[in-house]
């Protein structure tokens, strides 16, 4: 499998990078059950009373403390994450946090990649920002807690582009093919500017990785096409460990073989149970047809959390290569 190849899953990793806003409205709700007080740091009783008092900045930060803690066992940190969950669900996927990124920048992503292929799957972790301007950006670095460095651009670890996704901004992305994804854990995200800005953000991450990826049912991999606007179809799809205050989105998209640009791609974030997309004559869509050649096909499923304006994502896609001719 060559290295153009793994590029490929991560063209479509979602173009709308802006995190939503703080959650506003938050309902009150029993905290899941109480790890007996013997078994268990302060920081998480801290953690509980935070929720129950509706101060979900406090209640993360006990949170963190708890996983961070090497005397923490599984028990306690199965409750802290289920305490973190309850949070989610109370406020519809988005949590506050004290994070604030640098001027000019509107949001960035962490996400997880679980990818299938005819010759079985492939994990990616990526993460990917907006800005004005990120001609200054010379650093970004992203790390699972204590000293796991997962991508940096600084030592070329993962590689880096720019986008123009969208008019009058430009996006960032780092990606690296890995050989197994990071387990759950406390996450740092650190952008540096050529100004000597620094902005230093953590999030915690957790049941990021998807077990499923989407069953794609037309067309069949290596399928030769004469239509140039062929009919994609898949199963409906969300990954097993979707959680109903998640977000979701859906991309579909074609990229030839032998180029780095996206030649065609449709973005939702109202999937529902969609299933079937026709490519480059989808209503609304940009309409395109496809030139003879050899193409890399993909069906991304988006499930997304924010935790200010750090946007969480598990990602599930099925790549396959098609050919078109004319």
């Amino acid at each position: 499998m060559n290295h153009r190849f793994f590029r490929v899953a991560g063209l479509f990793l979602g173009v709308a990078v802006a995190a939503c806003s703080d959650p506003s409205g938050v309902s009150q709700k029993e905290t899941p059950a109480a790890t007996p007080a013997s078994a268990r740091p302060g920081a998480l009783d801290a953690a509980h009373e935070a929720y129950l008092n509706g101060d979900f900045i406090a209640m993360s930060e006990r949170i963190r403390d708890v996983l961070l803690d090497p005397d923490s066992n599984e028990l306690v940190k199965e409750n802290a994450y289920a305490l973190l969950d309850k949070a989610y669900e109370s406020n519809k996927g988005n949590l506050p946090s004290r994070f604030k990124l640098p001027e000019g920048y509107q949001g960035v992503q962490y996400g997880a990649l679980r990818g299938m292929t005819k010759n079985g799957p492939f994990y990616q972790v990526f993460s990917r920002g907006r800005a004005r301007d990120a001609s200054h950006l010379v650093g970004l670095t992203v790390k699972r807690l204590p000293d796991e460095v997962l991508l940096d651009k600084q030592t070329k670890k993962g590689d880096f582009d720019l986008r123009d996704d969208e008019a009058g901004y430009k996006d960032f992305v780092l990606q690296l093919k890995v050989p197994a994804l990071p387990g759950d854990g406390v996450f740092t995200i650190r952008l540096e500017l050529d100004d000597g800005t620094v902005s230093e953000g953590w999030f915690i991450g957790h049941n990021l990785e998807a077990s499923a990826c989407p069953e794609i049912k037309s067309p069949a991999p290596t399928a030769t096409l004469a239509d140039p606007n062929p009919l994609v179809t898949w199963v409906p799809f969300r990954t097993p460990q979707f959680a109903a205050f998640e977000h979701r989105t859906l991309v579909v998209g074609v990229s030839k073989a032998d180029d780095e640009g996206n030649d065609w791609y449709f973005w939702t974030d109202k999937p529902g149970d969609l299933g079937a997309v026709r490519i480059g004559a989808h209503p609304g869509i940009l309409e395109k047809k496809l030139d003879a050649g050899d193409y890399w096909l993909s069906v991304g499923a988006h499930e997304l959390r924010n935790f200010g304006p750090i946007r969480v994502q598990r990602v599930a896609s099925t790549v396959l290569p098609i050919h078109v001719v004319r």
